[in-house]
Protein backbone atom coordinates (compact mmCIF):
# COMPACT_ATOMS: atom_id res chain seq x y z
CA UNK A 1 0.00 0.00 0.00
CA UNK A 2 1.36 3.70 0.77
CA UNK A 3 2.41 5.63 4.12
CA UNK A 4 -1.06 6.48 6.11
CA UNK A 5 -0.87 9.74 7.69
CA UNK A 6 -4.82 10.06 8.81
CA UNK A 7 -7.17 7.96 8.65
CA UNK A 8 -8.44 9.46 5.60
CA UNK A 9 -5.20 7.39 3.98
CA UNK A 10 -6.47 3.68 5.01
CA UNK A 11 -9.08 3.32 1.85
CA UNK A 12 -5.79 4.63 -0.44
CA UNK A 13 -3.46 2.46 1.24
CA UNK A 14 -5.37 -0.67 0.61
CA UNK A 15 -6.28 -0.02 -2.91
CA UNK A 16 -2.92 0.03 -4.02
CA UNK A 17 -1.94 -2.87 -2.03
CA UNK A 18 -5.60 -4.56 -4.08
CA UNK A 19 -4.20 -3.10 -7.29
CA UNK A 20 -0.66 -5.10 -6.49
CA UNK A 21 -2.31 -8.06 -5.27
CA UNK A 22 -4.53 -8.33 -8.45
CA UNK A 23 -1.91 -8.07 -10.89
CA UNK A 24 -0.43 -11.02 -9.38
CA UNK A 25 -3.54 -12.84 -8.56
CA UNK A 26 -4.71 -13.30 -12.74
CA UNK A 27 -7.19 -13.90 -13.35
CA UNK A 28 -8.68 -17.69 -13.06
CA UNK A 29 -12.82 -18.15 -11.94
CA UNK A 30 -11.87 -18.50 -8.74
CA UNK A 31 -10.58 -14.93 -8.75
CA UNK A 32 -13.27 -13.87 -10.74
CA UNK A 33 -15.87 -15.39 -8.86
CA UNK A 34 -14.08 -13.90 -5.76
CA UNK A 35 -14.15 -10.01 -7.30
CA UNK A 36 -17.15 -9.90 -8.54
CA UNK A 37 -18.81 -11.30 -4.55
CA UNK A 38 -16.82 -8.63 -3.16
CA UNK A 39 -17.70 -6.21 -5.12
CA UNK A 40 -21.07 -6.92 -4.95
CA UNK A 41 -20.26 -6.72 -0.53
CA UNK A 42 -19.13 -3.71 -1.73
CA UNK A 43 -21.97 -2.01 -3.06
CA UNK A 44 -24.48 -4.02 -0.43
CA UNK A 45 -22.41 -2.55 2.62
CA UNK A 46 -22.60 0.95 0.99
CA UNK A 47 -26.62 0.63 0.47
CA UNK A 48 -26.73 0.35 3.94
CA UNK A 49 -28.29 -3.63 3.21
CA UNK A 50 -25.76 -5.00 5.47
CA UNK A 51 -27.93 -8.27 5.70
CA UNK A 52 -27.34 -8.77 1.27
CA UNK A 53 -23.66 -7.77 2.24
CA UNK A 54 -23.05 -10.33 4.82
CA UNK A 55 -24.56 -12.98 2.74
CA UNK A 56 -21.62 -11.92 0.09
CA UNK A 57 -19.29 -12.40 2.79
CA UNK A 58 -20.14 -15.85 3.88
CA UNK A 59 -20.09 -17.00 0.50
CA UNK A 60 -16.54 -15.83 0.27
CA UNK A 61 -15.38 -17.01 3.61
CA UNK A 62 -17.35 -20.34 2.43
CA UNK A 63 -15.12 -20.78 -0.41
CA UNK A 64 -11.97 -19.83 0.93
CA UNK A 65 -11.83 -22.36 4.20
CA UNK A 66 -8.12 -23.28 3.88
CA UNK A 67 -6.78 -20.08 1.44
CA UNK A 68 -2.63 -19.30 1.39
CA UNK A 69 -2.31 -16.59 3.76
CA UNK A 70 -1.74 -14.02 0.67
CA UNK A 71 -5.39 -14.57 -0.27
CA UNK A 72 -6.39 -14.39 3.27
CA UNK A 73 -4.89 -10.67 4.08
CA UNK A 74 -5.92 -9.60 0.16
CA UNK A 75 -10.13 -10.85 1.38
CA UNK A 76 -9.24 -9.27 4.86
CA UNK A 77 -7.74 -5.87 3.24
CA UNK A 78 -11.06 -5.81 0.85
CA UNK A 79 -13.11 -5.79 3.73
CA UNK A 80 -11.29 -3.46 5.89
CA UNK A 81 -11.06 -0.90 3.36
CA UNK A 82 -14.94 -0.83 2.81
CA UNK A 83 -15.41 -1.12 6.60
CA UNK A 84 -12.96 2.22 6.76
CA UNK A 85 -14.98 4.01 4.05
CA UNK A 86 -17.95 3.79 5.96
CA UNK A 87 -16.67 3.90 9.47
CA UNK A 88 -18.12 7.43 9.85
CA UNK A 89 -21.43 7.14 8.44
CA UNK A 90 -22.12 3.98 10.38
CA UNK A 91 -19.98 4.84 13.94
CA UNK A 92 -17.22 1.90 13.40
CA UNK A 93 -14.43 2.59 15.80
CA UNK A 94 -10.77 1.57 15.01
CA UNK A 95 -11.82 -1.38 18.29
CA UNK A 96 -14.42 -2.42 16.38
CA UNK A 97 -12.28 -3.18 13.28
CA UNK A 98 -9.12 -4.29 14.90
CA UNK A 99 -10.19 -7.92 15.64
CA UNK A 100 -11.25 -8.48 11.98
CA UNK A 101 -7.20 -6.25 10.88
CA UNK A 102 -5.35 -8.48 13.46
CA UNK A 103 -7.07 -11.89 12.15
CA UNK A 104 -4.65 -14.30 10.49
CA UNK A 105 -7.21 -16.99 9.49
CA UNK A 106 -10.17 -16.96 7.79
CA UNK A 107 -11.74 -18.94 10.83
CA UNK A 108 -10.58 -15.43 13.12
CA UNK A 109 -12.41 -13.42 10.36
CA UNK A 110 -15.46 -14.94 10.26
CA UNK A 111 -16.07 -14.88 14.10
CA UNK A 112 -14.88 -11.45 13.92
CA UNK A 113 -17.68 -10.33 11.78
CA UNK A 114 -19.94 -12.23 13.82
CA UNK A 115 -19.15 -8.74 16.58
CA UNK A 116 -19.54 -6.51 14.12
CA UNK A 117 -22.49 -7.74 12.76
CA UNK A 118 -24.03 -7.23 16.29
CA UNK A 119 -22.57 -3.87 16.12
CA UNK A 120 -24.73 -2.92 12.57
CA UNK A 121 -27.93 -4.38 14.27
CA UNK A 122 -27.53 -1.93 16.84
CA UNK A 123 -27.24 1.26 14.89
CA UNK A 124 -29.57 0.04 12.87
CA UNK A 125 -31.90 0.34 16.41
CA UNK A 126 -30.90 3.55 16.99
CA UNK A 127 -32.89 5.06 13.93
CA UNK A 128 -36.70 4.29 15.43
CA UNK A 129 -38.22 4.24 12.21
CA UNK A 130 -36.35 0.80 11.40
CA UNK A 131 -36.81 -1.09 14.39
CA UNK A 132 -40.13 -2.25 14.21
CA UNK A 133 -39.74 -3.35 10.10
CA UNK A 134 -36.43 -5.61 11.34
CA UNK A 135 -38.00 -7.03 13.74
CA UNK A 136 -41.20 -8.30 11.97
CA UNK A 137 -39.32 -8.83 8.64
CA UNK A 138 -36.46 -11.17 10.99
CA UNK A 139 -39.93 -12.90 12.18
CA UNK A 140 -41.92 -13.03 8.91
CA UNK A 141 -38.32 -14.88 6.97
CA UNK A 142 -37.10 -17.09 10.55
CA UNK A 143 -40.62 -18.46 12.05
CA UNK A 144 -40.54 -21.84 9.94
CA UNK A 145 -36.66 -22.43 11.50
CA UNK A 146 -37.59 -25.61 13.91
CA UNK A 147 -34.97 -23.47 16.54
CA UNK A 148 -36.96 -20.58 15.84
CA UNK A 149 -38.65 -18.55 18.97
CA UNK A 150 -39.15 -15.56 21.18
CA UNK A 151 -35.54 -15.94 22.23
CA UNK A 152 -33.90 -15.96 18.92
CA UNK A 153 -35.50 -13.01 17.69
CA UNK A 154 -34.12 -10.99 21.00
CA UNK A 155 -30.83 -12.45 20.22
CA UNK A 156 -30.51 -11.63 16.55
CA UNK A 157 -32.18 -8.04 16.86
CA UNK A 158 -30.51 -7.24 20.38
CA UNK A 159 -33.72 -5.48 21.93
CA UNK A 160 -35.09 -6.91 24.68
CA UNK A 161 -37.87 -9.52 24.97
CA UNK A 162 -40.29 -6.32 26.33
CA UNK A 163 -39.64 -4.17 23.16
CA UNK A 164 -40.34 -7.54 20.54
CA UNK A 165 -43.07 -8.27 22.44
CA UNK A 166 -44.34 -4.69 22.40
CA UNK A 167 -43.33 -4.36 18.52
CA UNK A 168 -45.22 -7.18 17.62
CA UNK A 169 -48.48 -6.46 19.42
CA UNK A 170 -48.56 -3.22 18.08
CA UNK A 171 -47.74 -3.70 14.56
CA UNK A 172 -50.39 -7.32 14.29
CA UNK A 173 -52.60 -6.93 17.23
CA UNK A 174 -51.85 -10.32 18.27
CA UNK A 175 -49.21 -11.22 20.90
CA UNK A 176 -45.86 -13.23 19.82
CA UNK A 177 -47.24 -16.86 19.84
CA UNK A 178 -50.38 -15.98 18.13
CA UNK A 179 -48.48 -13.80 15.43
CA UNK A 180 -46.08 -16.97 14.67
CA UNK A 181 -48.44 -19.31 15.02
CA UNK A 182 -50.68 -17.69 12.29
CA UNK A 183 -48.05 -17.27 10.38
CA UNK A 184 -46.83 -21.14 10.78
CA UNK A 185 -50.56 -22.24 9.70
CA UNK A 186 -50.50 -19.86 6.70
CA UNK A 187 -47.96 -21.16 5.35
CA UNK A 188 -49.27 -24.58 5.87
CA UNK A 189 -52.50 -24.01 4.07
CA UNK A 190 -50.50 -22.16 1.27
CA UNK A 191 -48.59 -25.77 0.86
CA UNK A 192 -51.64 -28.05 1.26
CA UNK A 193 -53.41 -25.91 -1.63
CA UNK A 194 -50.19 -25.51 -4.20
CA UNK A 195 -47.79 -28.29 -3.04
CA UNK A 196 -47.72 -32.42 -3.46
CA UNK A 197 -46.35 -32.36 0.01
CA UNK A 198 -47.41 -35.04 2.65
CA UNK A 199 -49.41 -34.12 5.86
CA UNK A 200 -45.48 -34.82 7.49
CA UNK A 201 -42.91 -32.99 4.97
CA UNK A 202 -45.77 -29.78 5.56
CA UNK A 203 -45.41 -30.06 8.74
CA UNK A 204 -41.50 -30.13 9.04
CA UNK A 205 -41.16 -27.44 6.79
CA UNK A 206 -43.35 -24.78 9.11
CA UNK A 207 -40.80 -25.88 11.68
CA UNK A 208 -43.21 -28.09 13.66
CA UNK A 209 -41.18 -31.41 15.22
CA UNK A 210 -44.56 -33.56 16.21
CA UNK A 211 -47.32 -34.50 13.24
CA UNK A 212 -49.55 -35.05 15.83
CA UNK A 213 -49.59 -31.61 17.25
CA UNK A 214 -49.63 -29.33 13.88
CA UNK A 215 -52.54 -31.60 12.98
CA UNK A 216 -54.32 -30.15 16.18
CA UNK A 217 -52.98 -26.68 16.14
CA UNK A 218 -54.66 -26.70 12.54
CA UNK A 219 -57.83 -28.36 13.16
CA UNK A 220 -58.18 -25.99 16.21
CA UNK A 221 -57.01 -22.70 14.02
CA UNK A 222 -59.32 -23.79 10.65
CA UNK A 223 -61.95 -25.89 11.65
CA UNK A 224 -60.45 -28.81 9.48
CA UNK A 225 -57.49 -31.05 9.41
CA UNK A 226 -54.64 -30.76 6.78
CA UNK A 227 -55.73 -33.60 4.83
CA UNK A 228 -59.73 -32.28 4.30
CA UNK A 229 -58.42 -28.99 3.83
CA UNK A 230 -56.33 -30.50 1.08
CA UNK A 231 -59.21 -31.91 -0.17
CA UNK A 232 -61.81 -29.16 0.16
CA UNK A 233 -59.37 -26.61 -1.61
CA UNK A 234 -58.68 -29.14 -4.29
CA UNK A 235 -62.33 -29.84 -5.07
CA UNK A 236 -62.76 -25.55 -4.97
CA UNK A 237 -59.62 -25.25 -7.25
CA UNK A 238 -61.28 -27.98 -9.89
CA UNK A 239 -64.80 -26.44 -9.89
CA UNK A 240 -63.18 -22.81 -10.70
Amino acid sequence: GCICHTLEDVPLSFASAIEALSARNGHNTADIRLETLLKHFRISFQNEDYEEAWEHINKILTDSPTESPQRTHYIQARIIAVLWQNAEKIKLSEETIAPIANAHEISEIRQSLKTLTRHLVQYQFQQPETADEYVMQYIRRNFSDSQFDLDAVVQACNLPEKTIRLIVRQTTGMNFMEYVKMLKIEKAKRLLREEKMSVNEICQSTGYTTTSYFIQLFKKMTGYTPKQYQEISGSSSKKA
